[in-house]
């Protein structure tokens, strides 16, 4: 029987460079090493990835179409970004990363 070889080194497949680098500093910086927390970890980079990818799509379009009766829509491709994005977000608090900066404790200022 042969066995797979593992790429832990590089991250895991079928991820871009950039999300496999993104991968392996997370897992180091907030030692993520059982299963569950690097799946999680690597669906949630793959949502961000198609989040991305849907943005770019957007991003050249813009962000409204004519529609085939002549009608301003919203672009569909702004479901599907808002939806994966949300899914990464997700994947984050899962594992309860820091998102951003943390929230002021006390009063609002000058009130």
């Amino acid at each position: 029987m042969v066995k797979a070889k593992t790429r832990a080194h590089s991250g895991p497949q079928g991820l871009s460079g950039a999300s496999r680098r993104l991968f392996k500093r997370l897992c180091s910086e907030y030692r993520i090493d059982d299963g569950g927390g690097r799946e999680t970890l690597r669906s949630g980079l793959r949502s961000l990835e198609q989040a991305l990818q849907a943005e770019a799509i957007v991003a050249a379009d813009g962000p409204m179409l004519t529609d085939r009766f002549g009608q301003r829509r919203a672009h569909p491709m702004l479901v599907i970004a808002r939806d994966f994005r949300a899914q990464w977000l997700a994947a984050l608090r899962q594992l309860h990363l820091a998102i951003g900066e943390p929230p002021k404790i006390g009063r609002p200022e000058g009130s």
